[in-house]
């Protein structure tokens, strides 16, 4: 889902007592509680900024590589989906 990257980087940046935390966090039934502190953990962690420079680096990866192909309308698909993700989800 699309919290899945940010979560893994979040958990890569946080001691192991915060880690053991949000894995209990993101097993719980309770959402509200979950979103909240997730929310405080992610403001207190560098993991979105990380996700955000993941992705982009994906994307101009992707972008490089249709680069080497000829123009068709698949091509530009495929552009279009990147600016999508890019511009939609405001990276």
């Amino acid at each position: 889902g699309e919290l899945t990257l940010p979560i893994l980087h979040l958990l890569e940046s946080v001691p192991e007592n915060d880690a053991k935390r949000i894995r209990e966090l993101v097993l719980s039934k309770n959402i509200q509680k979950t979103i909240v502190e997730l929310k405080e953990l992610f403001e207190q962690s560098k993991s979105l900024e990380k996700t955000r420079e993941t992705i982009l680096s994906y994307i101009k990866k992707s972008n490089l590589l249709l680069a080497r192909f000829k123009d068709s309308p698949y091509k530009q698909g495929l552009l279009d989906l990147t600016d999508l993700i890019y511009y939609e989800r405001k990276i």
